[in-house]
């Protein structure tokens, strides 16, 4: 976010909690997610794609929805597995 002034929407998610996107204005770009439950407390979800900064700089702590990744695409080493948005 380098200027203006994002907007932000809050829908249900499918298993309950609250889920607070960020997003551009202009473009309608996701920039982030927050959400209500315990396990995303002082948390933040990027998305990476908006980041500047190259990639390599990140440890990602968590990987979601790994029931749906491609067969061919490795687990994140030492990032906590989830197979859902829990």
């Amino acid at each position: 976010m380098t200027s203006g002034t994002p907007k932000t929407f809050t829908k249900a998610h499918q298993n309950g909690m609250m889920i607070t996107i960020t997003f551009c204005p202009d473009c309608g770009t996701t920039m982030y997610k927050e959400a209500d439950a315990k396990a995303f407390e002082n948390m933040v979800i990027f998305q990476s794609g908006t980041l500047d900064m190259g990639l390599d700089s990140l440890d990602p702590e968590a990987e979601l929805w790994v029931q749906h990744r491609a067969k061919w695409l490795p687990e994140l080493k030492g990032a906590a597995q989830s197979q859902e948005f829990e």
